[in-house]
């Protein structure tokens, strides 16, 4: 090689190009393994998880979830996550929610190590912890729970005490851990409809409020709420979105006090009649569900009032027995 074509290659121009080999990030395995006390045929744990990030951020893993469990062994590279499954709470309905080790994160056991944790119990844990930080928020507003979500919120801590108690019998601690995310749950979405109603009596009703309706989830719902809250029924061959810009076959139903449209369905109900309230369970754009009553047209008490959770029950799950 001459000296002028070794000096070309030196002066030539570094050029950086990412490795072809994937650098190893496997780990121990981590295992939820679900433990099904609910009476139902199931499936109660749908065979589709993902996992996130401390920033609620979903990330690429080798997550699978099946009858056997939620199992995890690779996380490239993320050291703490969270667990999103579709869970079946029975007496409140099929809910997504994240199992986020009480707000500390999970992080994988070393390499060739495994380590099995109770679903149930991991789910609950979450839930019910929330709560104690959510209710600490809510409070800075000046609200204070009623008995009812406080009688509630003592429910969802004791059950939680007990499956804790008695980890080292999965089924047992399965059963009081699924009785304390029911009301775990529950309470959360009365907090969030009790400070709202407070800080709406507190800060007056917001002109011209309107809001869409959308009823292609509308067989999930209890018949009789249902039928009772949407009596003006219009199936329409034709729907069309705010631009007009695309169409599909749906049927549309409206509330009472609301007024409908081929196009857009309006709700115009006075806001002097309508409250609505956003409970974030996990993740503020994936998780949430919206509890919507109507004070001035339909008089119902609180713990009657409807929920679009995926499915409504009308008779709460079987308690384990206490000992």
């Amino acid at each position: 090689m001459t000296a002028l074509a070794a000096g070309s290659l030196i002066n030539a121009p570094l050029v950086l190009t990412a490795s072809r080999i994937k650098k190893k990030s496997e780990q121990g395995e981590l295992i939820f393994k679900p433990h099904d006390v609910q009476s139902g045929i199931g499936p109660h744990l749908l065979d589709w998880a993902y996992a996130s990030d401390v920033n609620w951020d979903a990330f690429h893993s080798n997550i699978t979830a099946s009858s056997e469990g939620v199992k995890l062994s690779d996380t490239e590279g993320i050291q703490k996550f969270a667990v999103d499954v579709r869970w079946n709470v029975e007496g409140f309905g099929y809910i997504y929610i994240t199992a986020d080790n009480g707000g500390n994160y999970y992080e994988l056991p070393a390499a060739g190590k495994t380590r099995e944790l109770n679903l149930n119990f991991e789910l609950a844990k979450s839930r019910v912890l929330r709560n104690t930080r959510r209710l600490k928020i809510l409070k800075t507003s000046g609200w204070q729970p009623s008995k009812e979500v406080s009688a509630l919120l003592e429910l969802s801590s004791e059950y939680y005490a007990d499956a804790h108690k008695v980890q080292n019998d999965p089924a047992k601690c399965g059963r009081y851990a699924q009785t304390a995310l029911f009301y775990a749950m529950t309470v959360s979405e009365k907090m969030e409809l009790e400070q709202a109603e407070f800080t709406i009596q507190k800060q007056g009703y917001r002109p011209d409020f309107y809001i869409g309706c959308d009823a292609r989830g509308y067989f999930q719902m209890d018949p009789d709420i249902f039928l009772e809250r949407f009596t003006n029924w219009a199936y329409s061959s034709l729907v069309k979105d705010w631009e007009g810009a695309t169409t599909m076959l749906s049927p549309v139903c409206t509330p009472i006090g609301s007024t409908f449209s081929i196009e857009v369905i309006i709700i115009t109900l006075s806001t002097q009649s309508l409250i609505t309230s956003y409970s974030i369970s996990f993740h503020p754009n994936t998780d949430c569900s919206t509890s919507t009553w109507a004070t001035g047209l339909i008089s119902r008490p609180l713990d009657k009032n409807s929920s679009n959770s995926s499915l409504l029950y009308a008779v709460e799950p079987p308690l384990p027995p206490k000992q």
